[in-house]
């Protein structure tokens, strides 16, 4: 095997021993192993067992020195053209914060690394290495990356991120930044980022009453329509439940009908429950509606089923009792 310039400038060290260097390997094989030299930092003497070695080297040695994070062991290896490097390497350097050794194996070698690396980084608090991978490796990420950048406000990480992979997952970071309120970094991960899986950022937003952002995420087909519907009838949001009906298609399914009306009484929200009475016959209601306005002692509520449908009530409830006599007293 031919030698770099690198190998043979450092074997020059050995240029005045009186053994010639073949020699010298046979002799050091039998007081050490390659393993337990690298494990030890014996630097000459992984030199020569390297330069000397006449089979190659076992699998995951170098990943493990990588991961042990012995850089100068790591440059030894790499520098006698050591077999067994593989993305395990990079992967355990950085599970590890070893940043030399990752700034090294990302200059150097071609075995790149894989999500693990990132993963592992932000397991263990390494965030150096974590910003580092960002800015410098093309992997693509988990979900884990971007969330972490949006925790951080790091915009400028999510648009690197985004600008190697544009289909990195999002959704759990699109939520991070609608709660920090960061709209920048959301139009960012929402326009620059192709990641199609639904997120909850709707359904915050109508738990928020925040039409504009309910506007902008309905605009973009976000998902969960459901229970964002059920937050913004619950929080009295008319608003928001008139733009959902209006403007937002698979709202219900077969099982949900009865849901809408019945969350607007179970939380005495009676503009909503008029809205959806009536302008979405696609609605049913059932006899718990007036039960649940009933035990929430909303007379307003059971006054309007009473009128408008047809469903009745079914139970009585000692509770709805004292508190409609104590509406009453008012």
């Amino acid at each position: 095997m031919r030698r770099s310039l690198e190998a043979e400038a450092s074997l020059r060290v050995f240029a005045k021993a009186k053994l010639p260097l073949d020699a010298l390997g046979r002799v050091f094989s039998f007081a050490w192993t390659l393993h337990h030299a690298l494990a030890n930092d014996l630097a000459h003497v992984v030199t020569v067992l390297l330069a000397t070695r006449d089979s190659p080297c076992s699998p995951g040695l170098a990943d493990s020195v990588a991961t042990s994070g012995r850089l100068h062991m790591l440059q030894l290896l790499h520098r006698f053209q050591a077999e067994g490097f593989s993305p395990d390497a990079m992967d355990g350097a950085a599970c590890g914060g070893h940043l030399d050794v990752v700034h090294f194996l990302h200059s150097n070698r071609s075995e790149g690394c894989t999500k693990r690396a990132m993963d592992g980084a932000l397991d263990a608090h390494h965030f150096d290495v974590v910003r580092f991978l960002i800015q410098h490796r093309p992997e693509k990420w988990s979900g884990r990356a971007t969330r972490w950048a949006a925790e951080n406000e790091d915009l400028q990480a999510i648009r690197v991120i985004l600008k190697r992979n544009r289909d990195t997952p999002t959704a759990e970071a699109k939520v991070v930044a609608y709660k920090l309120k960061q709209k920048q970094m959301l139009r960012v991960l929402y326009e620059e980022g192709t990641d199609a899986r639904p997120s909850y950022t709707l359904v915050h937003a109508c738990a928020d009453r925040d039409l504009e952002m309910v506007k902008y995420f309905t605009a973009r087909g976000e998902g969960f329509v459901k229970s964002a519907m059920s937050e913004a009838i619950a929080a009295g949001a008319l608003g928001i439940v008139k733009h959902l009906h209006e403007n937002v298609s698979q709202r219900y399914t077969e099982a949900s009908r009865v849901v809408p009306m019945q969350e607007a009484a179970l939380k005495g929200q009676l503009k909503v429950l008029q809205y959806l009475n009536e302008h979405a016959p696609e609605l049913s209601c059932t006899t718990k509606a007036m039960d649940d306005a009933a035990a929430g002692g909303y007379l307003d509520i059971i006054k309007y089923l009473h009128e408008s449908r047809e469903e009745g009530g079914c139970k009585r409830d000692p509770r709805a009792d004292s508190k409609l006599l104590q509406r009453k007293s008012r």
